[in-house]
């Protein structure tokens, strides 16, 4: 009889915990989920490089206030035509220009 009593005694501690992993499970996903949410990044305007002020363009992860005065002076000569031409400014390699390509955009200039 002891023997009967201790294996219902471990069945219903497996069958519990099979039964509490398997009702944890929706809420862990759910925790996924809202993680992986959370970690993606949030949509940003793009910033148009031609009209952009040095503070607008600090604002941008790479660019620093050198970089940002250095933009401002080059397009004051020649205007941005493409984003591409960005990596014209001293300090702007294809590295850089990498990093930040979704983050800015050219609009077409009005004549």
């Amino acid at each position: 009889m002891k023997k009967i009593l201790c294996v219902m005694v471990v069945f219903a501690f497996l069958l519990g915990s099979v039964f509490m992993t398997y009702a944890a499970e929706p809420k862990e996903k759910a925790k996924a989920e809202e993680k992986g949410k959370a970690a993606e990044p949030a949509k940003v305007a793009k910033v148009d490089i031609n009209k952009a002020t040095e503070e607008e363009l600090i604002k941008i992860s790479g660019i620093g206030p050198k970089l940002a005065k250095a933009i401002v002076e080059y397009r004051a000569k020649e205007p941005f035509k493409t984003i591409e031409d960005i990596k014209k400014v001293k300090g702007i390699s294809e590295k850089k220009f990498e990093k930040i390509k979704d983050m800015i955009e050219v609009k077409e200039m009005k004549k």
